[in-house]
């Protein structure tokens, strides 16, 4: 059984266009995430913890996780004062003589707001002295606390995305990814993330204005996603 959560992913598109010819525009290459000062990143081979013993049905295994989660991160081998977002749980029963597992997926938020490169996973066993769980992978940046700057209004960030194309390329479509904290060029920014088709182009726009542009594609959320005040 799975239970996944779409509030990240669920598919909808925001669509900003200009048909003519299609081209690539000038682009840096994806920018990397900071490994130091203030960054924990586990190893493939964490040290497995034993939690009471967690529910096997979805609904009940999410909500006690969630519970763990806001309760006792430290349980869970997660820093106190980090908040996160559950992304997606997917229980596996007990087959083979191999035990029930669950997987979870973890992404860190700042005042709810996602912060990229982030995602965490669990895997959850049962067995009859509790829960064994262990971080299978995993990037946090404890110390990121606040919102490094307000983010620009939607429609705003938008136009100023449609003038720095509109100048390289022709023809394209863009698709909003929503609000998020991630590392550009030297330090935090809290950005409006958009696709672009069909040039396989994803472009930010931080809470300045400034437009960024990098590679890859973009997860796209509804329009009714919640949002950080602008």
């Amino acid at each position: 059984m799975i239970l996944y959560r779409s509030g990240l992913t669920v598919l909808c598109t925001c669509v900003l266009s200009s048909w003519v010819t299609a081209k690539v525009p000038e682009m840096a290459s994806a920018p990397d995430f900071p490994t130091a000062p203030d960054v924990v990143v586990w190893t493939s081979t964490p040290t497995n913890r034993l939690v009471e013993r967690l529910p096997t049905t979805s609904k009940e295994f999410e909500a006690a996780f969630v519970r763990l989660l806001k309760q006792s991160p430290d349980v869970l081998g997660l820093p106190a004062g980090a908040t996160f977002h559950v992304d997606a749980v997917q229980l596996s029963p007990a087959a083979d003589g191999i035990p029930a597992m669950a997987f979870v997926r973890l992404t860190q938020t700042v005042e709810e707001t996602p912060v990229a490169g982030t995602q965490t996973a669990f895997v959850v066993q049962w067995s009859s002295s509790g829960s064994p769980l262990r971080i299978s992978q995993g990037r946090l940046y404890p110390d990121l606390k606040k919102l490094p700057e307000k983010p620009l209004a939607k429609d705003e960030a938008e136009h100023k995305i449609w003038e720095k194309l509109s100048t390289e390329v022709t023809r394209f479509e863009t698709v909003y990814g929503g609000t998020w904290v991630r590392w550009l060029d030297g330090k935090w920014r809290t950005i409006q993330l958009y696709g672009v088709t069909p040039q396989g182009v994803l472009a930010a726009v931080d809470g300045a204005g400034t437009v960024f542009t990098w590679p890859g594609h973009v997860a796209p959320v509804p329009e009714n996603a919640k949002t950080p005040k602008s």
